[in-house]
């Protein structure tokens, strides 16, 4: 889907473009013009979704132009189309920001926070890709279990940051 996101977005605006030209300028396709933007924002890189979001503001423009929309002064079709562009790269910027965020959160739900080292999620996650992976393939599957006996001891006689730095070093 990344390789294909931008591409495709410029077909929707395409299409997009023309059923708002056919469908005149009373009916509003705004908010359509917002999916080919996030499709890019999400996959591609924030430059690609600012040129998406100008094609689509361009497009908006010509389609509302094309359609016999008339306005009392030349340059009101170019300021409605800035304005455009201008909320649509709001959008790619929030997009762009959620998404990091988001794979942010991802990788930090699988890591420990002490350690750094990955948690019981992630164990689980790639242990049912082996579980998987060893099924297709008809192949047995290990697993090592290591526990540290009596821990508890450790924090008990020297205290929990001690018990914490110890982790760290193993």
């Amino acid at each position: 889907m990344r390789k294909m996101a931008f591409p495709l977005s410029c077909v929707i605006i395409l299409v997009l473009g023309y059923f708002d030209y056919i469908s005149g300028y009373e009916m509003s396709f705004s908010i359509f013009y917002l999916m080919p933007i996030l499709l890019v924002a999400w996959f591609k890189s924030r430059p690609s979704a600012i040129t998406v979001a100008f094609f689509s503001a361009a497009m908006w423009l010509w389609a509302d132009l094309a359609a016999g929309r008339h306005y009392t002064h030349p340059l009101f079709p170019l300021w409605n189309a800035a304005m455009r562009f201008m909320v649509f790269s709001i959008v790619v910027f929030f997009a762009g920001g959620f998404k990091k965020e988001l794979e942010l959160q991802k990788k930090l739900s699988r890591i420990d926070a002490l350690t750094e080292l990955p948690n019981n999620r992630f164990f689980m996650e790639q242990a049912e890709i082996e579980i998987k992976r060893a099924g297709r393939f008809n192949r047995p599957f290990s697993l090592a279990y290591i526990d540290i006996d009596n821990f508890k001891k450790v924090n008990d006689s020297f205290g929990h940051n001690r018990g914490d730095d110890l982790l760290r070093l193993a």
